[in-house]
């Protein structure tokens, strides 16, 4: 089991934001060690519908079992379009490592939210993720 310990911040200034944070993974498995990651994300409302943003991110090396054996910095561009749904987004992202170990990524996925808390739908994508990372529990 993974368990982050991220800390963040976000500021506003009409459609940008700037979000940046550190955070440190605690790995308690064989051939795993813990290791601290951070990254700072810069991102636009290009409508009511459409944000868009880049993001350099960077995490120490993460073990022999891991793909991540070494340190990394990578620089990558993404989205995501707000359905007419509440709380309903569609995530994109493309990274590539510009220092370390050469790393490669890209993604497409859904995410929602929903329950009781009344700002749930309100919620973004960079509420959930830094580079896709899991937040709190990873694999298990």
């Amino acid at each position: 089991m993974w368990y982050k310990l991220p800390i963040w911040v976000e500021k506003e200034f009409g459609p940008w934001s700037l979000v940046g944070g550190l955070g440190y993974t605690v790995v308690p498995q064989t051939q795993y060690r813990n290791y601290l990651y951070g990254g700072y994300l810069v991102k636009k409302e290009v409508g009511k519908k459409l944000e868009l943003s880049a993001e350099v991110f960077s995490h120490a090396r993460e073990g022999f079992a891991a793909a991540q054996t070494q340190s990394s910095t990578l620089i990558d561009v993404g989205g995501y379009y707000h359905f007419k749904s509440p709380g309903l987004q569609l995530l994109f992202a493309y990274g590539h490592s510009v220092a370390g170990q050469t790393e490669n990524y890209a993604y497409l996925g859904l995410y929602k939210t929903w329950g009781k808390d009344k700002d749930a739908g309100k919620k973004t994508a960079a509420d959930a993720m830094f580079s896709a990372q899991p937040h709190v529990n990873g694999p298990q």
